[in-house]
């Protein structure tokens, strides 16, 4: 008894050549390569910030009352550029935009309040 022994050969679908399964695995070798030189050139988010801040461009206003935005910077409060003025909010945000607003509005809706409770004339 003889035995004959059949191969089937592979079937692949009609888009894949020899040459599309050598770009496939090309396409995959400089994946983990760009993810490794990615974590090569990783910054952490406190270098992201500082970097951010020291950029002019995020910067507008006068030299005294300095408007910061910068949506990569995390911080809703930064340091102004002049360290002694104080600090300044980043307006790209929401949460600095509804803290500027309620500072702007909150502050001078308290004081009438008070001079209306206490009846100042």
């Amino acid at each position: 008894m003889e035995y004959i022994l059949k191969v089937r050969p592979i079937i692949y679908p009609y888009f894949i050549t020899d040459n599309s399964l050598y770009n496939i695995c090309q396409m995959k070798i400089n994946k983990n390569f760009a993810k490794n030189r990615k974590e090569d050139s990783y910054m952490n988010q406190n270098e992201i910030n500082q970097a951010e801040w020291q950029k002019d461009e995020n910067w507008g206003g006068p030299k005294w009352g300095k408007v910061y935005f910068s949506k990569k910077d995390t911080r809703i409060c930064v340091p102004k550029r002049i360290k002694w003025m104080g600090w300044t909010v980043n307006l790209a945000h929401t949460a600095g935009v509804l803290l500027f607003v309620s500072t702007l509005f909150g502050i001078p809706c308290v004081v009438i309040a008070i001079l209306l409770i206490t009846g100042a004339k």
